[in-house]
């Protein structure tokens, strides 16, 4: 018995030092409350008792070891995810932003140019065709600022459509 502490608390402290170690416990004192208690409250990898033969500690020592060469290389492929993602999320802003950017020039060269016709018809059509782009800057919007890109909140996108169309409609 180790002094101050049962087996299962030294478990407990070894993985908070290192949350990734590959526990494995080797004990004179087999009793199925401790065995149970290693595996489920410290995760446990491998529970042995004593006498252990040499071959099958060894075997168990190499086997933890290609374990804990596992989850420090799942670690690693999370962090090259993660960059990922921040790299994607990164050129997702930028490409939004020149987008909603080009949409809006197009916009504006529209309403300007409309400035200069008198023809009705093609007064109507820019217009229409305004509110058209208005309504894709608004889509795009939408979907950007969504959690969730498969589906538009259709009242909201309808009432902000309504409202930005309307006010274009009467410039």
């Amino acid at each position: 018995r180790m002094p101050g502490m049962d087996g299962v608390e030294f478990l407990r402290r070894a993985r908070d030092q290192d949350p990734e170690a590959v526990l494995v416990l080797l004990t004179a004192y087999p009793d199925l409350e401790n065995a149970v208690d290693s595996i489920n409250k410290c995760g446990v990898f491998r529970f042995l008792t004593k006498p252990c033969p040499w071959e099958s500690l060894r075997k168990i020592i190499l086997a933890a070891m290609r374990e804990h060469a596992k989850r420090i290389g799942q670690r690693e492929d999370v962090k090259d995810l993660l960059g990922q993602v921040r790299t994607k999320d990164a050129q997702l802003r930028e490409i939004h932003h020149r987008l909603k950017t080009n949409f809006n020039v197009i916009s504006s060269y529209l309403c300007l140019h409309s400035m200069r016709i008198n023809d009705r018809e093609c007064l109507e059509m820019i217009k229409k065709v305004r509110l058209k782009i208005l309504s894709m800057i608004l889509v795009h919007d939408k979907l950007y600022r969504s959690d969730d890109l498969e589906t538009l909140p259709c009242r909201e996108y309808l009432e902000d459509c309504l409202l930005y169309t309307s006010d274009a409609a009467d410039e």
